[in-house]
């Protein structure tokens, strides 16, 4: 399978951001056409999910001092960001089959907007992924249950994230992750962290939400909202 996202960024990412050093697997999905694309658009989700009956004994209460190294491949797959998506190579082929579903709605929403060529089908090495959550959920199916130090983590994650590949925009595909950074950027005191960066957000886009429209995103869906912001 041809490899949709660039490691150019990797070393830098190791030595600055201990977290990635404890979870390789977690490492932001780069696109391979990130330093060529304008705008640099990042896209922000909400949080991995990890089979918690599989995990070693005390990793769930000790996630950030722990490490994947005892981790069967199995488990570190969970939790590899660039795995999951460079699938989307496929994900005509894969469609709403959980857990791709976010990543195929994407994916027409982006087709859709015209901002890159029809017959672009690998649509994602045009842009920059995470999961803003750095601790995975571990209910299947369900939202992370997130506390002060998983959102100071998600936040400072960012910071140095952003610091290294410089992106121009970025769009949360997740109420839940937006608000814990609305939250925790209100909380410093030095704002330049995201000069010059516009940021917004729109609903997960494996909810129904995605498909509602709602006053909130000026009467468009958040599928409308997003293929808007991607034009802007």
């Amino acid at each position: 399978m041809q490899d949709l996202f660039t490691i150019k960024f990797d070393n830098e990412l190791l030595s600055k951001i201990n977290h990635y050093q404890r979870y390789p697997e977690m490492l932001p999905f780069i696109g391979k056409n990130w330093e060529i694309v304008a705008p640099k658009i990042l896209l922000i989700g909400e949080s991995h999910y990890i089979d918690s009956e599989c995990l070693p004994k005390n990793c769930i209460d000790n996630w950030y001092q722990q490490n994947s190294k005892e981790f069967t491949d199995y488990l570190k797959g969970y939790i590899n960001t660039r795995i999951v998506i460079n699938q989307s190579e496929h994900i005509n082929d894969i469609g709403h089959k959980s857990p791709y579903t976010i990543f195929y709605s994407l994916n027409r929403a982006i087709v859709e907007s015209l901002i890159f060529e029809k017959d672009d089908n690998h649509i994602f090495q045009n842009f920059s992924l995470i999961n803003y959550f750095q601790k995975p959920s571990f209910k299947e199916g369900e939202s992370i249950v997130n506390d002060n130090l998983d959102n100071e983590i998600a936040f400072q994650n960012l910071v140095d994230l952003v610091s290294i590949i410089s992106p121009n925009k970025i769009i949360f595909i997740s109420v839940k992750s937006y608000d814990a950074f609305i939250q925790q950027n209100h909380y410093k005191v030095n704002y330049d962290y995201f000069k010059n960066i516009k940021i917004e957000y729109v609903p997960h886009a494996a909810t129904s939400h995605w498909n509602m429209t709602r006053k909130k995103y000026g009467n468009r869906t958040g599928k409308e909202k997003f293929i808007d912001l991607l034009r802007m």
